[in-house]
């Protein structure tokens, strides 16, 4: 089963378990990047879309919508084993967040927990609303590579900008399969429960449940779960510059 790691829903995952204001400074020459994204089911309608909103040159403020309950917090700032909390300011440093280690999480407070761009941690939130995410943007390269232990893994885009979809069927060290079980897969967390999608050989990424929409792109402070297919563990996926 899927489940949170905090109290929410939870859905069946390939038979596997895992578990389910300050004021920006201002900068010139800024440049402002919007791409949207759902919050929840991604890109399920018109009532669940939201913008993430880049400013960047030096400088990045990333808008992250959250839900009321459990939020999967990407670091697409530039961060090397910073404190979580002096990256979103405005979130209690008391905050309890989990961690994701490989096999199971591990708990810490914002205060406590390390984090590095291109990573991402479970974040609970009374309301829903909005959470700021401050910081470099993270120096530009071609390709940034993220390391996966274990069949599974969190990632998020280490740009400070959205990731587009299409590109992850290359950024997995395996191609994708016919068969949904032998796949790599994305599973994006939605609030109470995990979106999955599958990469099908020839046709292009698939939603496992009718009705939901594949996502354009994983959005800047967005986390998402990643799943080798064909029983691969320890992989690497390698972030193309956007």
């Amino acid at each position: 089963m899927v489940t949170s790691p905090f109290d929410g829903g939870n859905c069946t995952l390939s038979g596997s378990t895992v578990p389910s204001e300050n004021k920006p400074q201002k900068h010139t020459k800024m440049k402002k990047i919007t791409t949207l994204f759902a919050v929840g089911v991604v890109a399920l309608g018109a009532s669940a879309q939201a913008a993430r909103q880049v400013e960047s040159s030096e400088y990045a403020v990333i808008t992250i919508p959250v839900v009321s309950g459990v939020n999967l917090v990407g670091i697409s700032v530039a961060a090397d084993r910073a404190k979580f909390s002096t990256l979103l300011p405005a979130l209690d440093p008391a905050t309890t967040i989990k961690v994701w280690n490989g096999s199971s999480y591990s708990e810490a407070t914002a205060a406590s927990a390390e984090v590095s761009t291109g990573e991402a941690v479970f974040v609970p939130a009374a309301e829903a609303g909005f959470l700021y995410e401050l910081g470099t943007v993270p120096s530009e390269a071609a390709a940034v590579a993220k390391t996966v232990s274990g069949t599974m893994g969190i990632v998020s885009s280490p740009f400070a900008t959205a990731w587009p979809l299409a590109r992850a069927a290359s950024a997995f060290s395996t191609k994708g399969s016919s068969r949904y079980l032998a796949a790599n897969k994305i599973h994006v967390w939605n609030g109470s429960g995990y979106n999955t999608f599958w990469y099908k050989d020839g046709t292009g990424w698939k939603s496992k449940t009718s009705g939901v929409t594949v996502p354009s792109a994983i959005g800047a402070g967005q986390g998402v779960f990643v799943e080798f297919g064909n029983d691969e563990s320890n992989g690497t996926i390698t972030f193309t510059a956007p």
